[in-house]
């Protein structure tokens, strides 16, 4: 690498000394060829300036993507296990089912004597219904902590340190108190005046976080952590009448 650079700057030199009258600037180093001492004019030494500050700024703006992609992929792994649990679950059984759809087509022109067949089919059936019963048991008992019920996000979260009273109506959410401390367990009772509403968190950076119907007559209780600072928008997410797109409010966590 070193090589390369001082041969560069040598073709710098050979180019820029005795430009315009400007008189040369020695540099520690070797032209190409190693004779003599490589030296540069005022503008030649700007234009190494020039390269230096814009390889410097690719480094950091290479730095900065590189940071936002691993915030972006941390985000992804504490908000989203469960949808990718889930789809990884869905994305076997496609392929396990297709699989079977397709030995079984491969072979229906085939014959055997019934005896047989009713053997294996049998097989099937008491081990398939195993294996259903095996599966959406654990993925029942798996899934427990990650239900939206008050008891099991306490569980999961502790116990609420902020509880926010949140009222819906057409068309507009109505908030006990519009900022929110992070890192601390919040706990929003959620109401409706006249109609359903779906009371709805999208984070400041467009997605959605959490969720919960807000209902005339019932009172839904939804627990929440925000660790991430900034401005949070609430967004209705049942359709609520003409004004329903107009139903939107904000609030802070810092």
């Amino acid at each position: 690498m070193q090589p390369a650079l001082r041969s560069g700057v040598g073709r710098l030199d050979r180019r820029s000394v005795g430009a315009q009258g400007e008189a040369p600037v020695a540099l520690g180093g070797r032209a190409r060829g190693g004779e003599g001492v490589a030296s540069l004019s005022p503008r030649g030494l700007a234009a190494v300036g020039s390269l230096h500050y814009h390889c410097s700024n690719t480094t950091e703006y290479q730095n900065d993507i590189l940071s936002g992609v691993v915030l972006r992929v941390r985000r992804a792994a504490e908000g989203g296990v469960m949808q990718v649990g889930v789809g990884v679950v869905f994305f076997i059984f496609v392929v396990l089912w297709t699989g079977a759809l397709w030995w079984i087509a491969t072979r229906a022109a085939l014959t055997a004597p019934y005896e047989r067949v009713s053997a294996v089919v049998s097989r099937l059936r008491r081990w398939g219904a195993l294996i259903v019963v095996v599966v959406l048991g654990a993925a029942f008992i798996l899934s427990l902590p990650f239900l939206p019920y008050p008891t099991s996000r306490a569980a999961r979260l502790g116990s609420p340190q902020v509880t926010v009273e949140v009222t819906g109506r057409m068309w507009a959410w109505e908030l006990s108190q519009k900022t929110i401390p992070r890192g601390q367990t919040v706990e929003f009772v959620v109401r409706a005046l006249d109609v359903n509403h779906g009371f709805g968190i999208y984070a400041p950076d467009g997605r959605i976080v959490t969720q919960v119907q807000a209902m005339p007559g019932y009172t839904n209780r939804l627990l929440y952590r925000f660790d991430e600072p900034g401005t949070y928008t609430i967004r209705c997410l049942e359709f609520c009448a003409t004004g329903h797109h107009l139903m939107v409010a904000e609030f802070t966590v810092e």
